[in-house]
Formats: structure tokens, sequence, C-alpha cells
């Protein structure tokens, strides 16, 4: 089943879709790393809001400066609340609470089971076809997350740990739901002129958890946390926000939702590569899978 498109602003090609994503995999994967080393100088909530504040700041200048900041209309308030609330506050409010208690790698694992939703629902609720490529790169795929995941060798004792992961599992549900509405919304305005106002609606979000969650909790504010800001914010968020809703409107939900399992892949290479977490047998192995997975999904688009 295909999404409504609005001919002024019709969606990608799927070659120029792989493309966008091929380009944003490295940012988005080094910037799990990054995230885990702010935390160490930032509680989370207010770590998400500097990043989508200054996303923000950088996409109204870039808005203005073109002429071509506009209010968002009555029509796309859905996908404006859809993203910068639930796919932009929500669910990197979920992630970083739970980047606290887990390795960044493990992370990045759990927050992006979306497939496990999104392909019933997808199929369920809209109507879209599981052929037997795009199952076998899901069967792959998710046993590659299972491998990762290693679940005999998880401390089930420690509660800090259960209930970051617990966080993670959570934000990968909200994940997929906003991944599915992006999908079938029928865009207005473009998803550039949209999103300044989602990153202002997640940052207030943002805000608004951290004076409920962490009000009084210090900052060590430094020149290396400026940096990791400007890396987080202004290049990985809105690569994350402009990136992913070009990829979801191109591509099919259960497809675009098992292309991001790449993801957790980059993310762990990085993780191991800046802050040295171990590539273990099982990652390697479980590596291994979702990249046969990935393959099998992008030839059975191809067909």
């Amino acid at each position: 089943m295909n999404a409504p498109a609005n001919p002024r602003h019709p969606p990608l090609g799927a070659a120029a879709a792989y493309g966008l994503f091929a380009f944003c995999l490295p940012v988005w994967g080094v910037n799990w790393p990054v995230l885990k080393i702010a935390l160490g100088s930032m509680p989370p909530n207010w770590l998400n809001c500097a990043r989508m504040g200054l996303c923000a700041l950088c996409l109204f200048a870039a808005l203005g400066i073109a002429g071509r900041l506009r209010l968002p209309g009555r029509e796309d308030m859905p996908a404006l609340l859809s993203i910068g609330v639930v796919m932009m506050g929500i669910f990197p409010a979920m992630l970083v609470m739970g980047l606290e208690f887990a390795q960044a790698g493990r992370a990045s694992l759990l927050s992006f089971i979306a497939p496990l939703w999104v392909t019933p629902a997808a199929i369920l609720l809209f109507g879209e076809r599981l052929t037997r490529l795009k199952a076998t790169g899901l069967a792959f795929g998710i046993g590659g997350l299972g491998v990762m995941f290693n679940p005999i060798g998880f401390d089930w004792s420690n509660s800090d740990v259960v209930y970051g992961n617990l966080l993670l599992v959570g934000s990968s549900m909200v994940w997929a739901v906003s991944i599915l509405h992006m999908r079938h919304h029928v865009w207005r305005q473009s998803p550039f002129q949209l999103a300044p106002w989602q990153m202002l609606a997640a940052t207030l979000v943002a805000a608004l958890l951290g004076l409920v969650l962490e009000a009084g909790e210090p900052m060590r504010w430094s020149a290396t946390l400026a940096w990791l800001l400007v890396y987080a914010g202004p290049l990985a968020t809105t690569l994350t926000v402009l990136g992913i809703v070009a990829i979801v409107r191109s591509l099919p939900a259960i497809t675009s939702s098992l292309l991001f399992l790449a993801t957790p892949v980059a993310g762990m290479l990085a993780s191991a590569a800046v802050l040295g977490e171990a590539l273990t047998v099982t990652n390697l192995a479980g590596l291994a899978l979702i990249v046969f997975g990935l393959a099998a999904v992008a030839v059975g688009e191809t067909r």
C-alpha cells in the first residue's frame, strides 16, 4: 500500500532514499558515543534540550535566510506533534535516560527493535505486503539483535540495568509509532519547513522533563561539551529529523524500519572505536546476521 503524497512535496525515489541513508548512517552511529560522553557533564533531559534547541535555532535561521519560514498549517499539526513531541521529544528522553544505565552499543541496539512492532501493524492496519525476501531479512535482522542482546549474559539482578533496558525497549515502541505515522501522513508543507517547529516542540518537551525530573542537578560546562553539543545538535539531530522523514516517506514502513537496523550496527562499531566497548564474538555474529538481513530486504525492495 503506497503512502498518500502531496504532489508539491513528493517523496524521494528508492535509490535516492538508500543513498541518503548511507550518507546519514555514519553520523548517526558516531552520535551514540558522543551522547554517552556528554552524559558525563549534563543530565539526560537537559542534554536533549540543548541539542534540540541548537538544532531548532539553525533550522529557523536557514529557513529565514532562504525566505521559506512559514507557520505550520492545521493540516500538518499531526505531523508536528507526532515528530516534534513523540519522535524527537519522548523518544530521545527515554533513550538518554536508558543510556545512563546501559552501554552505548547496547542502547543503540535496543532502541531500534522497531521492526518487531512496525511489521505486524503495517500489515494489519495499512495492508503492506511481507514478501519472502523481506520476511527472510526480518528473521535474520531480529535474530542478529537477539544474538547481540545475549540475554544469558545479561545482569538481570541489577535493577538499574533492567530499568534502563526497559526504557530503551519502550523507546523502540515510540519509534515504531512515529515511523507508521510519518509514512502515511499527507504532507502539506515540506518536511524541511516543518522541521524547526518540530525541533522547537521537542525542545519544550525536554525542558519540561528537565525541570520536573532533573531540577538542581549539576552541569559541568567545558569546551569539550560545547563541541559534543555541536555534533549532537546541528549535525546529527538535523540529519535525524530530515533524513528519517525523507527515508520513511520514500520507502514502505516495513522496509524503512528494517533499514534502520543498520543504525545499532554503526552505533556499536563507533562505541567500540571511541569508548573501547568490547566487540565480542556474539556481537560480531549478530552484526553479520543483521547485515545479511539488510541485504535481503534491499534485494526484495528492488524486485
